[in-house]
């Protein structure tokens, strides 16, 4: 076989993923053939590795050069107009006035609890 490899290890799957790494292709790119199942032999003794023979599929390369995908990305910020830029203050001024208010709140509920807390001390 022109331009193949033969890879071996504990099992087909094993070999097959070692052989997609040293090709550096996906599993769709790539063609093989089992020479050795491999065993697993008893309790460890005469345990054989799996084989296989294993290639790129012709075209492939051709094919990986067709489908890379191009991008136009700009490095300027898009420019917004004067309505986008209200809304966006608004929503700003909106959720720091919530927030002021809820810490209001918390405040007087704070200052509620301690009063009470010491009158009933005093009693």
């Amino acid at each position: 076989m022109n331009g193949s490899i033969r890879v071996s290890a504990k099992t087909v799957d094993d070999a097959i993923t070692e052989a997609l790494i040293q090709l550096g292709v996906t599993s769709d790119c790539l063609e093989y053939e089992v020479i050795e199942k491999g065993s697993a032999g008893f309790l460890g003794i005469g345990m054989k590795q799996a084989v296989i023979e294993a290639r790129r599929k012709p075209g492939t390369a051709e094919e990986e050069e067709d489908t890379k995908i191009r991008f136009d990305v700009s490095l300027e910020p898009e420019k917004k107009g004067r309505k986008e830029k209200a809304k966006e203050h608004k929503k700003k001024r909106e959720s720091r006035r919530r927030k002021r208010n809820l810490r209001l709140m918390r405040n007087r509920m704070q200052k509620r609890n301690f009063r009470k807390k010491r009158k009933k001390k005093k009693l």
